[in-house]
C-alpha cells in the first residue's frame, strides 16, 4: 500500500512517513473556513472555529466583548487580558466599580454638557466578512459616572445618539 501527498504527488510506503513529509515541506491538507476565509489543517478545529460565526455557539468575554469558540480560551484571555481568575483584582462596591481612595466626584450630566466626557468608545476588532462583501466591527464602550437629574431615558437616549454619531 502506498501512501500520496497530495500536494506535491510524493509517494510513501508508511504513513509515518508522508506526515514528516507534510511537516516538513509544509504540505498540509487546507481547510478553508467559508464565511472568513481562515483556513486550518484539522478539520476538527475549522469546525470549533465555525461556532465562533454564530452567537447560539460562542462563548464572549463579558469585560470586552471579544468572542471565543471554546471556553478554555476565552478563560485564558481572561487570565492574561483581564487578570480574572490566576491574580488578585481590585476590589469593587455595589455598583461594580473599582474602589480607589482618590476616586473623583460624579458629574452632573447638563444639557448643554458635550456627552463625548462621558463615555469612550474603544475599536476591538474588525473582521472582513468577502461572503457578503462587509466588513464586522466590533465596539467596547465605557461609560464614566454620571448623575442625572429627572429624565433617565431621554438621558440615555441622547448618550447613545452620540454614541452611534461617533461610530458612524
Amino acid at each position: 500500500m502506498t501512501y500520496n501527498c497530495e500536494e506535491c504527488g510524493a509517494s510513501f510506503s508508511k504513513v509515518s512517513q508522508l506526515k514528516q513529509h507534510q511537516r516538513t515541506e509544509n504540505h498540509w491538507t487546507k481547510h478553508p473556513c467559508d464565511i472568513c476565509e481562515k483556513w486550518f489543517t484539522r478539520k476538527d478545529n475549522l469546525d470549533q472555529h465555525k461556532k465562533k460565526h454564530f452567537a447560539a455557539n460562542s462563548v464572549h468575554c463579558d469585560e470586552c466583548g471579544l468572542v471565543f469558540s471554546r471556553q478554555y480560551t476565552l478563560n485564558r484571555h481572561k487570565e492574561r487580558v483581564h487578570q480574572v481568575g490566576g491574580q488578585k483584582r481590585r476590589a469593587s462596591n455595589a455598583m461594580g466599580n473599582e474602589e480607589d481612595n482618590d476616586t473623583k466626584p460624579v458629574k452632573m450630566l447638563r444639557k448643554d454638557d458635550d456627552l463625548r466626557q462621558f463615555y469612550s468608545i474603544r475599536k476591538l476588532k474588525e473582521q472582513r466578512i468577502s461572503k457578503f462583501g462587509t466588513t464586522s466591527t466590533s465596539y467596547h464602550v465605557t461609560f464614566r459616572d454620571m448623575e442625572v437629574s429627572n429624565d433617565v431615558l431621554s438621558t440615555l437616549k441622547r448618550l447613545f445618539t452620540a454614541i452611534i454619531a461617533d461610530l458612524t
